[in-house]
């Protein structure tokens, strides 16, 4: 009552003792909901390791929810040790009984090929499953499945309509999958005035890389005014976040001079940060810039290497620069080139998405 407003104002403080009192008294039910509230912070102090006790008591009895709930904690080491091999015992547990966020986690875990070989085709079956009972994130990722050609045909403007169908729902990574369609004119007529409107939306929602966007939007004149300082102002916001994308923006702008003066130097740091950082977009920028020689040595094998790691990592330019950079090297150089993409990958694995 007190959570949902229901005959009573919303009080999440107060809803969050009435689930401790069902809870100590054994309610599954309370306790998944408990632990969930500590996993978010809500009506209580954020505390993973609380949140992992309640949702394993809750997980104990069978509760799916909390099953999917608590394999989420053990996938990101949030209050226990990360343990993929108990996420999926967890999830296996939890989507036979139709939960839908263990099907979409489930799913995710194929997909990344996280604790499991990567299988494309069975991250779209489970994904799909949750999609079909109306979980709003299962719905933005079939999106990205189809936009990406994984685990279903290839089809851009089915991508639109999952992205289209999550973001009106609210989905704020789908309003700014949206505004990147309408961007780029993937399935669907460009319109940069559309665009910035959905990029808006999300990052009203607080969507780091809608900030992103916004910024390179601003910095390009796309849609909008050319502004150098709200596109850096819209970086920085970005930036407090933790968004590696964000490096990304800020070297670009070092590249180009927009905004800030020109400095390889300062654009490659960015770049190689936000690399790191698992931003596909800075992987591909500092390929190139060793294909250019700015900032650092020329070098071809680094090319082909931060190519192959963004085309890994679904950068949507990588994949055509790869092909057209691969014509011009030998065998040797592109295994090579392949061998440290893998080391690197290997050393830095990217997060659940």
């Amino acid at each position: 009552m007190y959570g949902n407003g229901i005959g009573v104002p919303v009080d999440l403080v107060a809803s969050a003792k009435w689930y401790e009192l069902a809870a100590l008294q054994g309610s599954a039910l309370a306790q998944s909901h408990l632990g969930f509230m500590y996993s978010e912070g809500k009506g209580v102090a954020k505390d993973y390791a609380k949140a992992a006790g309640w949702l394993r008591k809750a997980a104990q009895q069978g509760e799916p929810t909390a099953q999917a709930n608590l394999a989420t904690l053990y996938i990101d080491g949030d209050g226990v040790p990360q343990d993929d091999r108990e996420a999926l015992r967890l999830l296996r547990s939890a989507v036979a009984q139709g939960e839908p966020n263990a099907q979409l986690n489930y799913g995710l875990l194929y997909y990344n090929g996280q604790g499991v070989d990567r299988d494309y085709a069975a991250a779209a079956r489970w994904i799909a499953a949750a999609a079909r009972q109306d979980l709003v994130n299962a719905i933005e990722f079939m999106g990205v499945l189809y936009a990406r050609g994984h685990g279903v045909e290839q089809n851009q403007q089915k991508a639109v309509e999952f992205f289209r169908t999550a973001a009106e729902r609210g989905q704020r990574a789908a309003q700014n999958d949206l505004g990147g369609r309408y961007a780029n004119g993937y399935g669907i007529e460009r319109d940069y005035v559309e665009a910035i409107q959905w990029f808006r939306r999300s990052a009203a929602q607080g969507y780091p890389p809608a900030y992103v966007n916004l910024a390179l939007m601003y910095a390009d004149g796309t849609g909008v005014e050319k502004d150098f300082a709200e596109s850096l102002r819209l970086t920085r916001i970005a930036l407090e976040m933790d968004s590696a994308d964000a490096g990304f923006s800020l070297g670009r702008m070092y590249a180009n001079g927009q905004g800030v003066v020109r400095n390889d130097a300062e654009a490659l740091k960015w770049f190689r940060e936000a690399a790191d950082g698992g931003s596909a977009q800075a992987q591909r920028a500092l390929g190139m810039m060793y294909d250019q020689g700015r900032g650092v040595a020329r070098d071809e094998i680094q090319t082909l290497a931060w190519l192959m790691i963004a085309a890994s990592n679904r950068d949507i330019e990588a994949p055509g620069l790869l092909a057209d950079y691969k014509r011009g090297m030998s065998p040797s150089q592109i295994e090579a080139a392949e061998q440290r993409a893998r080391a690197w990958m290997s050393a830095h694995p990217q997060p659940l998405r």
